[in-house]
C-alpha cells in the first residue's frame, strides 16, 4: 500500500528572527524558488525550529530547486534532532508536487514555503 502525505498539524514554533529570515529569502529568490535546510527538536509535542541554513538553489530554471549539498553539509555540521528541506513555491501552491514527494525518500518532513499577500505561509509535510 502506498503511503500518503499529510500536513503536519502540530504546533510549530521558530526561534529568534528565523521565521523573517526565511520570508526575506523567499522574496529575494522570487520568480525562482528560494531554499534551505530547517534545523529543529520536538519537545512536548511542539516542534521548535531553532535555526536555519540558507542555501543556493542549483537548478538552472524556474519553477524547480536543487539544494546545494554544501548547505546540506553545513547544517549536518551544526546537528539538530532533525533536519527538514524546505523550498518555496513562487506559484502560491502549498502543496508538494511530484518531484517534491522524492524527497521523502531520504527525509521524514519536508516544508514548502509559499507567500500570501505578502504573509509567509511554511507548511511541513510528512509521509504517512
Amino acid at each position: 500500500m502506498e503511503e500518503a502525505l499529510q500536513r503536519f498539524e502540530g504546533e510549530l514554533r521558530w526561534g529568534g528572527g528565523l521565521f523573517n529570515r526565511v520570508t526575506w529569502q523567499v522574496r529575494k529568490a522570487s520568480p525562482r524558488e528560494a531554499c534551505g535546510v530547517l534545523l529543529g527538536y520536538q519537545k512536548e509535542g511542539v516542534v521548535w525550529i531553532q535555526e536555519e541554513v540558507p542555501a543556493k538553489n542549483l537548478a538552472q530554471g524556474t519553477g524547480q530547486f536543487f539544494l546545494d549539498p554544501i548547505a546540506w553539509m553545513k547544517a549536518e555540521e551544526i546537528g539538530a534532532e532533525f533536519l527538514i528541506p524546505w523550498h518555496s513555491h513562487p506559484g502560491g501552491c502549498e502543496f508538494p508536487s511530484k518531484e517534491d514527494e522524492a524527497l521523502f525518500e531520504d527525509h521524514a518532513l519536508i516544508g514548502i514555503a509559499v507567500l500570501n499577500d505578502n504573509d509567509l505561509l511554511l507548511r511541513l509535510w510528512i509521509k504517512s
